[in-house]
């Protein structure tokens, strides 16, 4: 969610936008994709995406592989740009660990 908009990947390859005021959401828009011709097959097997402002990335992650990807994103124009780019993870690793629930 950026600035008050929620953007989601959907099973059936479209990329969407709606308003969130924090209790109810708006209509969905589809968002167009300019001719990015993989990205439609990307967001149909996305299994994690979130948004970076620093950056003005998308980074998401595909069913069945463990790379993390990015495309840059403009909110304002609500435009996904470019071919996806793989994370270098040396550059990009997340680790996750758990922790017993009594703290030890």
């Amino acid at each position: 969610m950026v600035d008050g908009v929620l953007y989601s990947a959907q099973s059936d390859g479209n990329f969407q936008a709606q308003s969130f005021d924090g209790a109810a959401l708006g209509a969905p828009t589809v968002i167009n994709l300019n001719g990015l011709i993989d990205f439609p097959t990307e967001l149909g097997t996305m299994t994690g995406l979130f948004y970076d402002r620093a950056t003005a990335r998308n980074y998401y992650t595909l069913a069945g592989n463990s790379n993390l990807y990015y495309r840059y994103f403009e909110t304002q124009s609500g435009n996904p740009r470019c071919h996806p780019l793989h994370c270098l993870r040396r550059h990009y690793r997340i680790e996750f660990c758990r922790r017993p629930l009594d703290g030890s």
